[in-house]
């Protein structure tokens, strides 16, 4: 069912061409805001630059901004839903469905030369545009003054504790080290249970699909940091902290609403048919 609606969805930006031989109906529909579900708030100390899973657009956005001098970046996307049943196709485009800030800055710290990415992905469909994914990148550009490898993956597990799960790779000079945290009601697992080759193996999808979170076996909250360094030197930090509740919450409310305004405009389309049938092809 899940992968079924999956297939339904399309992200477009923000608009849809869709063709009939008879018809032609392209419809944006406002999403109305929906209470934010309860949260159960695990990781709600965790944070970058201040923003944490949950927080509203509004205070992401001011916080990213007083955080850095450097613009932040808005990037829209909208969702598009069909209805094929000739003669009528119908499609209906939602307002931005999904909300990213994205933050780029290099700075120099102790000697040390860093670029520094943020991606806040939030939804609109919730009241207030709570905060459902972060994911932050740190590339270092020096080599020799780069962090000690072991050092940085001791703070690691100093902040977040135990890994649930963990992977390494080593090629030569090269390695990276993946840990997983899965949290459930704001406590992390052991480690006993296998998690999705989606948690472990590698990022989220650039633009997450909310429905990813049914792969997360009822886990609230998933952590995940990939550490890559060059010689026993880290050139890389990247970490995604990934609220499953929240994404899935909201688009069983988003499906609910363009469900309503595709069936709403299909029947709007066939009345209009009724009235003013299309004319007799000429033999």
């Amino acid at each position: 069912m899940v992968r079924a609606f999956c297939r339904k969805i399309v992200a477009v930006g923000f608009f849809a061409l869709v063709l009939s031989s008879s018809a032609l109906a392209q419809k944006t529909i406002k999403l109305v805001e929906s209470p934010v579900p309860q949260l159960n708030g695990p990781l709600q100390d965790k944070d970058v630059l201040g923003v944490k899973l949950g927080m509203s657009l509004a205070e992401a956005s001011r916080i990213m901004g007083v955080s850095s001098d450097k613009k932040v970046q808005q990037n829209l996307e909208s969702v598009t839903w069909t209805k094929n049943e000739p003669p009528i196709q119908i499609a209906i485009s939602s307002q931005p469905a999904i909300v990213t800030l994205d933050l780029a800055e290099t700075y120099s710290e102790n000697g040390i030369s860093a670029s520094h990415s943020i991606k806040i992905n939030t939804l609109p469909v919730f009241v207030g545009n709570p905060v459902f994914q972060i994911q932050r990148k740190v590339s270092y550009n020096t080599v020799d003054q780069n962090p000690d490898l072991q050092t940085v993956v001791d703070a690691v597990l100093a902040k977040y504790g135990p890994a649930s799960d963990q992977k390494s790779d080593q090629a030569g000079l090269y390695s990276t080290l993946i840990f997983a945290w899965r949290f459930t009601n704001g406590v992390s697992s052991s480690g006993s249970r296998s998690v999705d080759k989606a948690v472990i193996n590698g990022p989220f999808h650039k633009r997450p699909d909310c429905m990813d979170s049914a792969k997360f076996n009822g886990y609230d909250t998933i952590l995940k940091v990939v550490i890559r360094a060059i010689g026993g030197h880290v050139h890389e930090i990247q970490s995604d902290l990934f609220d499953a509740n929240l994404c899935a919450a909201g688009i069983q409310a988003l499906r609910s609403q363009m469900n309503d305004a595709i069936e709403a405009a299909f029947a709007e389309e066939k009345a209009r048919l009724q009235r003013n049938p299309p004319a007799a092809p000429k033999l």
